[in-house]
């Protein structure tokens, strides 16, 4: 990862007067991904067709922690009513070791072996259906959006 291309995303997050959170809130985002997700198709899916609040908060400890040194991870203010994660160009996912160390061990233990799969698989075809798009708007200059299916309440 460039310092130079993290530095800049994290002084743009700055600047635009939104909060960079420290490592030591991660679990307020762990309890606000948990309420965004429950019920969430995709959520239930990797729950083999239930929800599961465990495995959900498991599944965003582990994706913040293996993301807190390449990734800005950040928040509408300290409140934390709500948050993004900005991943550089060219970011790859967790690698398997920092994924065991942050909890993957854990989830496994939890969830079973499957989960795991299902993880993989969702990667896979998001990758697959978002990357010729994001490579095209990018070559091109353009803005892009993603807009999710569940209902805000």
């Amino acid at each position: 990862m460039d310092n130079k291309v993290l530095k800049s995303a994290k002084k743009a997050v700055a600047d635009a007067g939104l909060y960079i959170v420290p490592e030591d809130k991660f679990g307020v985002l762990e309890e606000i991904a948990a309420d965004a997700y429950h019920d969430y198709p995709l959520h239930n899916w990797f729950g083999s067709g239930k929800y599961d609040e465990v495995m959900s908060k498991l599944i965003m400890k582990i994706t913040l922690r293996t993301m807190k040194s390449t990734a800005v991870i950040y928040a509408d203010s300290e409140e934390m009513n709500g948050f993004a994660v900005w991943l550089p160009p060219g970011f790859t996912g967790s690698k398997t070791i920092p994924f065991l160390l942050n909890g993957g061990m854990r989830l496994i233990l939890h969830s079973g072996l499957k989960v795991i799969g299902r993880l993989l698989t969702y990667e896979n075809y998001a990758t697959k259906l978002l990357s010729p798009m994001i490579t095209f708007c990018d070559n091109e200059n353009k803005v892009i959006f993603l807009e999710t299916n569940k209902k805000i309440m």
